[in-house]
């Protein structure tokens, strides 16, 4: 017969030093080409999208691809809703996905965004 040991809540601690964490990411990181400096807000925010849904090494065959084709908000709010919506099915299912779950921002869904141009409104 097993033993059910009583739960016992593993708290988090309080207090990570800095230097620990930026450590680790030093030793860590990969370089992925939404990270790079010249990369604008609006292609971080694709990614960000496609990395909710799928792996990394799949989002990296894909990416540049999209961001090359719509390089801004603007540019996706140019285009057709079914474009967007056509694009994206067709990476979804390429990255073993089906639908449009969690569509990245179409055409509708860009038409007010507000990007800083510096880090002061953060």
């Amino acid at each position: 017969m097993s033993r059910i040991l009583p739960y016992q809540p593993v708290t988090a601690p309080q207090h990570i030093p800095s230097a620990n964490l930026l450590a680790w990411y030093e030793r860590s990181r990969r370089d992925l080409p939404w990270r790079r400096p010249d990369v604008g807000a609006w292609q971080i925010l694709v990614s960000e999208f496609m990395l909710q849904q799928t792996p990394v090494s799949r989002v990296l065959s894909i990416w540049p691809d999209w961001v090359r084709r719509w390089p801004t908000a603007s540019a996706t709010a140019a285009a057709t809703a079914a474009d967007v919506l056509r694009a994206w099915g067709s990476w979804a299912t390429r990255a073993g996905r089906s639908g449009y779950t969690n569509a990245p921002p179409s055409s509708r869904g860009t038409t007010v965004t507000w990007s800083p141009t510096t880090s002061k409104p953060w």
